[in-house]
C-alpha cells in the first residue's frame, strides 16, 4: 500500500509512513499512471529521491530517530560550520577606518570650536572692545565675552561625542573591546575632574579668581570665567559617561554586554541618596560654615563654606541618580528578575 500511495512530486521523507517505510517506495524515475503532470499545472517538477540525494543532503533514518528520554545527539560538522558563521560574524567589524576617521574629524572641529570660543578674545583685538559709534552710544559685550559661554559647552559636546564613539566601538571591535571602554571610563573621569575643578576652583585658586588686575586685563584668556559655567554641565556628564560605563561593561571575551538591571538599580540609589545628601550638608555640618577673609590684591573676599558649595552639585546628583534607577527598573521589570539573573550569571562566565 506504500508503494501505491507514493508521490513522485515530493520525498521519501513526505511520504506516507515517513522514513519508517522507506524500504516499500516505488521509484519514482518509474513512469506512474496516476501522477500529474507537474508542466501541466506551470509549476516547476520538483526533485525526486535520486535528485534529492545527489544535492548531497542526508534524510534522517529509523536509527538517527530520536528516542523519547534520550540525549540530544551530538553537533555534526554542519553545525560547527554555522556556529563558526556567527562567531566570525559577531568578531567581524562593521566599522571601517572611514568611519573613525569621521567620527574623530567631528571631535576634532568640536574642539577646536570650543578652544576658539575662549582664546578669541585673546588672539583677535576686535573681539574685546566695542566701537560705540557702531550701536548707537549704547554700551554692548564684545562679541569675544559673549561667546565665552560657548567653549564649555563645545568642551561637554566634545567630550560626549568622544564617550560615545569609544563605548560604540567598544561594540564593533572585539579584540579592543576593552580598551576602547577603558578609553570611555577615561573620558567620563575626565569630564567629572573638570566640573570639581570649577565647582572647587575659587577655592583652590583664589588668587586667579579674586586678582583684580587679571580681571581689568581685557586681552587675558577668560577660563575662569568659563569654568564658572561649566560646574553642572560637567558632573552631569561624567556621571553619565561613568553610569554607563558600570551598567553596560564589555563581557571577558570582549562581546558586548548586556545592561545590568541590578547594577543600575544600584548605581541610580546611590547617586540619588549622595545627591540629597549633599543637599542637607549645612545641616550635617554646621561648624563648617564659618567663612575665611582672605585679602588678595588689596581687597578682601570671603570664600564660600564648602557644605555650601557641595549643595550645588545636589540637582545633578539626583538628576543622573533618577535616570539611571528608572533605567535599572526598566531592565528588570521588562526582562523579569529570573532572566535577568540567568543572562548576568551568562555575562560573569564568559
Amino acid at each position: 500500500m506504500a508503494g501505491n500511495n507514493f508521490d513522485g512530486r515530493y520525498p521519501v521523507i513526505f511520504q506516507p509512513g515517513g522514513v519508517d517505510h522507506a524500504t516499500n517506495f516505488v521509484d519514482p524515475e518509474e513512469p506512474q499512471k496516476n501522477a500529474p503532470d507537474p508542466a501541466g499545472s506551470g509549476q516547476q517538477p520538483l526533485r525526486t529521491l535520486s535528485e534529492y540525494a545527489g544535492t548531497g543532503l542526508t534524510n534522517p533514518g529509523p536509527a538517527q530517530a530520536e528516542a523519547p528520554g534520550t540525549d540530544a545527539p551530538e553537533t555534526d560538522a554542519s553545525d560547527a560550520g554555522l556556529g563558526a558563521d556567527i562567531e566570525g560574524t559577531v568578531s567581524e567589524s562593521r566599522w571601517t577606518a572611514r568611519t573613525w576617521a569621521v567620527g574623530l574629524g567631528a571631535i576634532a572641529i568640536t574642539f577646536a570650536a570650543a578652544a576658539f570660543c575662549l582664546v578669541a578674545v585673546a588672539l583677535i583685538p576686535s573681539a574685546s572692545s566695542v566701537d560705540p559709534s557702531t550701536s548707537h552710544g549704547i554700551m554692548v559685550i564684545a562679541w569675544g565675552y559673549a561667546i565665552i559661554p560657548g567653549a564649555p559647552a563645545l568642551l561637554a559636546a566634545a567630550l560626549a561625542l568622544l564617550a560615545g564613539i569609544l563605548f560604540l566601538g567598544s561594540r564593533q571591535h572585539r579584540r579592543q573591546a576593552i580598551p576602547l571602554w577603558a578609553g570611555g571610563v577615561v573620558v567620563g573621569l575626565v569630564a567629572l575632574s573638570i566640573g570639581i575643578f570649577a565647582l572647587f576652583g575659587a577655592t583652590l585658586m583664589p588668587e586667579i579668581y579674586y586678582d583684580p588686575s587679571r580681571w581689568n586685563n581685557p586681552r587675558a584668556i577668560p577660563w575662569p570665567a568659563a569654568l564658572q559655567r561649566a560646574t553642572a554641565a560637567f558632573i552631569v556628564l561624567g556621571l553619565i559617561i561613568l553610569a554607563i560605563a558600570t551598567v553596560a561593561p564589555p563581557r571577558r571575551n570582549g562581546t558586548p554586554g548586556i545592561p545590568s538591571g541590578k547594577r543600575a538599580v544600584v548605581v541610580g540609589v546611590f547617586l540619588t541618596a549622595a545627591g540629597v545628601w549633599s543637599w542637607f550638608a549645612s545641616q550635617l555640618y554646621p561648624l563648617a560654615l564659618g567663612q575665611e577673609i582672605q585679602i588678595i590684591g588689596g581687597q578682601e573676599y570671603s570664600q564660600t563654606p564648602w557644605p555650601m558649595t557641595v549643595a550645588e552639585t545636589g540637582g545633578s546628583l539626583v538628576m543622573v541618580g533618577a535616570g539611571v534607577l528608572l533605567w535599572g527598573v526598566l531592565l528588570l521589570a521588562l526582562r523579569g528578575p529570573r532572566e535577568q539573573d540567568a543572562l548576568e550569571a551568562a555575562s560573569s562566565l564568559e
